[in-house]
């Protein structure tokens, strides 16, 4: 059994980079400041900011409420490129 990886691990990464850039680019396809998405789901700008950026970690429950104020999924948040145009 393999021990499972530490929170510096998964920074490293560049996980929670990755789910930043996803809400951020689905925050911008909506047409929404990072005040209004942080007032939707009651979170400071400085927080949405952060967690755009990948500064900071995300629990699955913060994951599903970024999701349903942006009206996605938590794979959309989590696997998508949005490098990719689809």
């Amino acid at each position: 059994m393999t021990n499972a990886p530490n929170e510096a691990t998964i920074m490293s990464l560049g996980i929670y980079k990755q789910i930043g850039k996803n809400i951020r680019a689905r925050r911008k396809e909506l047409g929404l400041t990072q005040e209004e998405l942080g007032e939707a789901i009651n979170k400071h700008q400085h927080v949405i900011s952060r967690t755009e950026h990948g500064h900071t970690g995300i629990t699955i429950y913060t994951l599903c409420v970024y999701a349903l104020a942006l009206r996605t999924s938590v794979n959309d948040l989590v696997l998508k490129d949005p490098e990719v145009k689809s």
